[in-house]
């Protein structure tokens, strides 16, 4: 099923997802000097569920990148990297978002389901894959899990994005885990 160009974005998925993931770019690098491992823990947790609140005024939906499609970004702070590299049976892609002192390595392939819910229609998707944060200066590993993303009110009414569920956040060295 296609869609009209005009309910998408002007850029592919890829893209998007570097927007998101270097939005508080900023969060990461004051994580990695921080010498509290709550704090980094913390400040890497908002780091990763501040992209969220974009959903809500971001309806449109990218383009699919095509199966082996990159896109690179270089700054001075940080360097972003992603490509698409898996597409049938489900699409997986690849991102690595690396500073000076920590290094953000991910995959993630959604999981589509939908369901009728009273008529509205619901679109749920449950993020597959891995989120991995490595902080250079402390030897440290992150592990980050997402909730389900929901777009409802499909087929009648004003579509809305929600996100359901929580996101856990672990420090695989320390031990300690962050739950919102």
């Amino acid at each position: 099923m296609s869609l009209p160009v005009l309910l998408n974005e002007p850029l592919c998925a890829i893209q998007r997802q570097c927007e998101f993931l270097v939005r508080d770019e900023h969060l990461y690098r004051e994580a990695a000097v921080t010498d509290d491992p709550v704090r980094r823990l913390v400040l890497a947790q908002i780091a990763q569920i501040s992209p969220f609140q974009q959903i809500k005024t971001r309806k449109k939906k990218p383009f699919n990148p095509m199966l082996g499609e990159t896109f690179e970004m270089v700054t001075e702070h940080y360097r972003f990297v992603g490509e698409k590299v898996y597409h049938r049976p489900q699409q997986v892609t690849a991102y690595c978002l690396e500073g000076e002192s920590y290094k953000l390595q991910m995959y993630q392939s959604g999981n589509p389901k939908f369901m009728l819910n009273g008529g509205k229609g619901k679109l749920c998707i449950e993020m597959n894959g891995c989120r991995d944060l490595y902080f250079k200066k402390y030897d440290e590993h992150c592990s980050f899990m997402h909730p389900k993303f929901m777009i409802k009110n499909l087929i009648w009414g004003g579509n809305f994005p929600d996100v359901g569920g929580n996101l856990t956040a672990i420090n695989h060295k320390t031990g300690e885990k962050v739950l919102m």
